[in-house]
């Protein structure tokens, strides 16, 4: 049997922290909500946008660590401008103060990758190990010159394409061509031909007309490999039949 020469430990889930009265509620059980136990206590992401909240309830929240994020998305929404000195700084004091703060993310700059990266370098020189974002558009020669110089590197902007279904799904028009729309709008967003979507939903003219008798109707839009490799196929709608099944 050959010999392990390295474990790779199972990926830490952040839970974002929103800082709203349900999180608060639950992190450090008030207004009749248990607080977690011990083994059940989350990591949690925090936003800069958010970290003065977030540094008034830290003493009595129960988490297994956090790691906090530069919240440049959340910032631009709000309205409000970080600078990097500020965020690296007050990044510093924390880890220093906080040993539950396991990660920091760089303070990037939404769409401009350069300046990214010259944050990143900052706070590098300054003493924080802060990892860089990769923002989802750029090009992928910047995300392998990143994956050269950083042991870990983050992947931001995916809430675009996470919106996309939604958008096509809001829509009144029949399944078949919002499940093909949304097939259509992955091959674009992620680059790839291998895109696989599935779609099951109820066939209201016999449920809700005279017939009045429950039916589903399922649709599919397969292309690339899940298109042409069997195997490939079968395995993913497989998964997904446990998935409905488990509902």
């Amino acid at each position: 049997m050959p010999e392990v020469s390295q474990v790779t430990a199972a990926p830490t889930i952040y839970l974002a922290h929103t800082c709203g009265g349900g999180t608060l509620n639950f992190l450090q059980g008030k207004n009749g909500v248990l607080k977690p136990s011990a083994e059940h206590m989350p990591a949690v992401l925090v936003s800069f946008a958010y970290i003065k909240p977030w540094n008034r309830m830290r003493p009595g929240a129960a988490i297994r660590e956090w790691c906090l994020d530069s919240g440049a998305f959340t910032a631009r929404s709000l309205g409000i401008e970080i600078s990097n000195e500020q965020y690296i700084e007050t990044a510093l004091r924390l880890v220093r103060e906080d040993s539950l703060l396991t990660e920091v993310f760089a303070l990037d700059v939404i769409g401009d990758a350069r300046a990214s990266l010259r944050n990143t370098e900052e706070a590098r020189r300054a003493g924080l190990n802060a990892i860089p974002t990769f923002h989802y558009g750029t090009g992928w020669e910047v995300l392998a010159e990143l994956c050269k110089r950083f042991d870990k590197v983050a992947i931001g902007g995916m809430v675009g394409i996470a919106r996309k279904p939604k958008h096509n799904s809001g829509r009144l028009q029949m399944q078949e061509r919002m499940v093909t729309d949304i097939g259509r709008q992955m091959v674009t967003s992620t680059g790839t031909d291998d895109v696989a979507v599935f779609a099951s939903g109820q066939h209201l003219c016999t449920v809700m007309r005279g017939v009045k008798t429950p039916n589903t109707m399922s649709s599919s839009y397969v292309v690339g490999r899940f298109r042409d490799n069997a195997a490939l196929r079968a395995e993913l709608f497989h998964v997904l039949e446990q998935a409905r099944e488990r509902k």
